[in-house]
């Protein structure tokens, strides 16, 4: 009787156990949903959506699994539409005598497919604060406990934003586990830790996707809030750190007193620094020399004070040769230091004592000094050497697709704030030096045949940039150049207008020579900008032309013979004015048909649709030419083809133009007035 009692006892408490273990989450879901979004409506500035809350014990009994699906933390105003936070799942575990009593001592938690945002905006407030004051003394509440003994989570995207500056780093793919006994006021926590980083500041991408992992042991205090460096190691794409020092977290900031370095020291640290997409696969690339990296952080960081920080990279008569190129990079020597001794983020340093390396017989070195950083940054930089760029690419895997050779010759020097380059005071910087380009060649797809300069000169001054020799040719086409170039700095510093003033010199001229690749179309062939010829139909057309919209120059052009399809323009001359997307033509005049075309207007590629608005005057043109071989005048005055004789023309004609700035003939309106000189 006692053994059937026992089970049949047995028999009904596990029936009323699972009953009530499938029951209990759907008494306790709604109402752990409603007290989550009800506390955060309450305490926080942001707005909080959680699409289902479910709880388990199945899963971990004798605990309770609690899991939040599509939890999202939305700031408010002033940074609204910011996601501060956000998961596609949140797992929990607590004891079921915990969750029925309404008290939240967690014991385990994973966090799966997130995004963590923190946004500074320029006047330096932060979307994480978004905790709402309160001037009643708080009721008392059974508080959230973390008796957490692992967590773990998987596939977390942390993005840093900060304004003022232009700050920008993501740390993506996250993989992140800790285990520890959270219980205790003092435990070592182990955790394990791999992710990409992206680091980028002013438009400019220092690391990108860097791979980084952590593989440590921390000593946490969490009464003190104090978190030690024990056993270590991190990896930066291939480069090996320890770390030693604790992280301690303040009232109001964190105290810092941490120094690392590189546990090896073979130069092929230094490649490791390089994301592999610029340095390639690195594992065969034989190097010798060495490499010191080292650095620390100490002090507090509170409210505009930083810890005093410095970091040194050192490496000298270093080599470096890939295995499937014939060339070798020899005495290689770095000399970096970057430091800040006040803890003032201002007072950061940036010192590029060295940086030097030769390839054959050519030697280059460069050194940079950067201050004053966030108030206005003052740079100090010289560069002195010789580069053969076809020897860069059988010494460095560098990405060409086309051929690139050239001899680069530079000895340049100059002293610049940016203040001076923003307000134009180019008499506050010193520059100095020249820079040479000789026997260069391109091949691209901007170009339909090679591009050769074969020589570029350049000398540098405060005031602008002298360009005393530019010959270059193409095709049947040579180029002479020179002039100056006005706003050089602002154009490479700030994104500016890039200004200037040149001469263009050429004895013959082939347009067709700068036309893109042909694609296919069903549309004719075509030709110049007013004087469109007449062609049978082709099977392909030229890509769209655009005038560059950082340019803003005065171009004075001779040209002696200008060939367009079967168009043969001499002695053309006059002036293009390029600015904002438009070519205005002043005084542009050439010899054709036995007489001569003077043109003014402008020709605009502003719009999606480029347009013309020109004035043609037409001095002696033989009629029977001009008007059977330029489409335009041919379908202006049809009747002209069974005149004889020159004749006198004044048009004044707009209208839009083909993606290769073409006139689209039934878009075409304006005057015209001819008379007979001859018949």
């Amino acid at each position: 009787k006692i053994v059937k009692k026992i089970f049949k006892w047995g028999g009904i408490t596990l029936v009323v156990l699972l009953g009530a273990m499938v029951a209990i989450p759907y008494f306790f879901k709604d109402t752990i949903k409603e007290k989550v979004i009800e506390m955060v409506n309450k305490n926080l500035k942001a707005n909080l959506s959680l699409a289902d809350v479910d709880i388990s014990l199945f899963k971990s009994f004798p605990k309770a699994q609690i899991t939040l699906s599509d939890f999202a933390l939305v700031n408010k105003e002033p940074f609204v539409g910011d996601t501060l936070f956000a998961a596609k799942h949140i797992d929990v575990t607590l004891s079921v005598k915990d969750l029925m009593a309404g008290n939240y001592n967690l014991l385990g938690a994973n966090v799966k497919d997130a995004s963590a945002y923190i946004h500074f905006n320029k006047e330096g407030a932060g979307n994480f604060d978004i905790a709402i004051p309160s001037d009643t003394p708080e009721e008392e509440s059974a508080p959230i406990k973390l008796d957490i003994q692992s967590y773990n989570v998987e596939n977390l995207k942390f993005t840093f934003k900060m304004d003022d500056g232009n700050i920008f780093m993501e740390i993506a793919d996250i993989y992140h586990s800790g285990k520890g006994n959270f219980a205790e006021e003092v435990l070592d926590l182990d955790t394990q830790t791999k992710a990409n980083l992206t680091f980028a500041m002013d438009k400019s991408t220092f690391m990108n996707r860097v791979p980084i992992t952590l593989q440590a042991l921390l000593g946490i205090d969490l009464k003190n809030q104090k978190y030690t460096f024990k056993e270590n190691k991190a990896t930066v794409n291939r480069l090996d750190l320890v770390f030693n020092g604790f992280i301690q977290l303040l009232e109001e900031g964190q105290r810092y007193d941490l120094t690392f370095s590189t546990p090896t020291n073979t130069f092929q640290n230094f490649l490791a620094l390089i994301p592999e997409e610029y340095s390639k696969s690195i594992e065969n690339v034989k190097t010798t020399g060495n490499l010191t990296l080292k650095g620390f952080a100490k002090g507090d960081m509170v409210g505009d004070k930083i810890p005093t920080f410095g970091l040194e990279m050192f490496a000298d008569n270093a080599t470096v040769k890939y295995p499937d190129l014939p060339k070798t990079i020899k005495d290689i020597s770095i000399d970096l230091k970057v430091n800040n001794a006040t803890g003032i983020t201002n007072d950061t340093k940036v010192n590029l004592n060295k940086f030097a390396m030769r390839i054959d017989q050519d030697v280059f070195w460069a050194k940079a000094n950067v201050s004053n950083m966030l108030v206005n940054p003052f740079v100090d930089l010289a560069a002195k050497g010789t580069i053969n760029l076809a020897n860069l690419s059988q010494a460095y895997p560098i990405s060409l697709d086309k051929k690139l050779a050239g001899i680069l010759k530079a000895d340049i020097a100059t002293q610049l704030d940016m203040k001076s380059v923003e307000t134009k005071n180019y008499q506050n910087i010193k520059a100095q030096g020249n820079l040479s380009l000789a026997q260069f060649v391109y091949e691209g797809e901007e170009f339909v045949k090679p591009f050769h300069i074969d020589q570029l000169s350049m000398a540098f001054n405060p005031s602008h940039i002298g360009l005393s020799a530019f010959d270059a040719r193409t095709g049947n086409t040579d180029l002479h150049l020179n002039g100056t170039i006005d706003n050089l700095y602002g154009f490479v510093f700030k994104k500016e207008i890039l200004k200037g003033n040149f001469n263009l010199s050429s004895n013959k001229l082939v347009v067709n020579d700068f036309m893109q690749p042909p694609t296919a179309s069903s549309s004719p062939a075509t030709t110049a900008t007013s004087t469109t010829t007449k062609a049978t139909q082709s099977s392909t057309t030229v890509s769209a032309i655009k005038v560059p919209a950082f340019l803003d120059c005065t171009l004075s052009a001779k040209a002696g013979t200008v060939l367009y399809d079967n168009l043969t323009l001499s002695n053309v001359s006059g002036k293009l004015i390029i600015k904002d997307e438009k070519v205005a033509l002043e005084n542009l005049k050439t010899d054709i048909f036995g007489g001569n075309i003077a043109l003014a207007g402008d020709v605009s590629t502003k719009e999606a649709t480029p347009t013309f608005d020109v004035n043609l005057n037409l001095s002696k043109l033989n009629i029977a030419d001009a008007f059977t071989q330029i489409t335009m005048l041919e379908k202006i005055a049809p009747i002209a083809k069974v005149v004889q004789g020159k004749v006198n023309t004044i048009i004044k004609v707009k209208g839009k133009l083909k993606s290769d700035l073409t006139p689209e003939i039934n878009t075409i309106s304006g005057d015209l007035f001819a008379s007979l000189i001859d018949s």
